[in-house]
């Protein structure tokens, strides 16, 4: 079959390149078409680069989302859509890790993780071994690996009480750094959460990364959460100021009376982390959420002499 693979990309971010050429650019959206569809076909990886916008602000979260279709008798049509979250940075490392969800975490939650590797040497890499200790807060039994970017084998041992997995990816032959379009690779796994969390409880993950002989490359740490409810405090909130839909699904409105003085929003998840911030000017102001998965957050409405903060849900 032939279908349209679609990238949207968060607003965050702008299109720069594409290690194939799309078909259209249309704002934030880019599309590639793919043609000749085999049934359980493993098609050739894309690799697309973006770039910050200029107004993007640290911590901020951007999410885009990679869509396939449309394909008339597929017998799953919901696994072909996959939304992925990044947090803006100062500066970036390409040997890096990320969860989804990002953010809250909760008893039996199926946890997603993505390691990316780059060869930034001057000479091919021919093995690649990637390390990661494992959260006793993980249920260790409900590992499941779900793609890789080139042939891999897993292995699991322990040392000191803890659950070493260990991804070995064996005469990879990864491009060096003059080889942007095969110089790169990952793994995507998961994990399930225990039932037996409990509020205040942390999944901290880090990964090891060595290129032949060298000494390890280390990934930044991964942090997921369960809340404690009394982690952020709502403010009584001055009925002077309404916030609303509340529920919401695209759009929060915030309208305040004569006399209040509202200068900054900002969206904070349950774990208290800036999603995205914004600074206002007037007696109303809107606010785009499309973008947030759904859950609880909260909107922090700073002026000159008091800071509120208000619960919301986002459908």
């Amino acid at each position: 079959v032939d279908a349209v693979l679609t990238l949207d990309i968060d607003p965050r971010y702008h299109f720069s390149s594409a290690s194939v050429t799309p078909s259209s650019i249309n704002g934030q959206t880019v599309s590639w078409n793919m043609q000749d569809l085999e049934p359980m076909e493993w098609n050739s990886l894309l690799y697309v680069q973006l770039e910050p916008d200029v107004t993007a602000v640290i911590d901020e979260i951007a999410c885009s989302t990679v869509s396939l279709g449309p394909l008339d008798d597929d017998l799953n049509p919901a696994n072909n859509t996959f939304t992925f979250c990044d947090t803006i940075r100062s500066s970036w490392d390409p040997n890096d890790k990320h969860v989804q969800p990002g953010g809250a975490l909760a008893p039996g939650m199926e946890l997603t993780y993505t390691i990316n590797f780059e060869n930034l040497g001057n000479d091919t890499a021919f093995n690649v071994v990637i390390r990661d200790t494992i959260s006793g807060n993980l249920d260790a039994g409900t590992f499941k690996l779900i793609t890789s970017s080139h042939p891999v084998t897993v292995s699991q041992q322990y040392h000191n009480d803890q659950k070493i997995l260990t991804f070995t990816f064996p005469d990879i032959q990864l491009g060096d750094r003059n080889q942007p379009h095969t110089n790169k690779g990952f793994v995507t796994y998961t994990f399930t959460a225990k039932s037996t969390i409990i509020p205040g409880d942390e999944i901290n993950n880090t990964a090891y990364i060595y290129f032949d002989n060298n000494p390890a490359v280390v990934t930044n740490t991964v942090l997921s959460k369960y809340p404690d409810p009394n982690a952020i405090t709502q403010v009584e909130r001055d009925e002077a100021i309404k916030v609303f839909p509340n529920p919401a699904s695209d759009e929060l409105f915030i309208v305040w009376e004569q006399g209040q003085e509202v200068h900054e929003v900002v969206v904070l998840n349950l774990l208290g982390q800036v999603i995205q911030k914004q600074a206002i000017k007037g007696r109303q102001t809107r606010i785009p959420i499309s973008s947030l998965t759904s859950g609880i957050y909260y909107l922090k409405l700073s002026g000159s002499t008091s800071t509120q903060t208000v619960k919301f849900i986002k459908n």
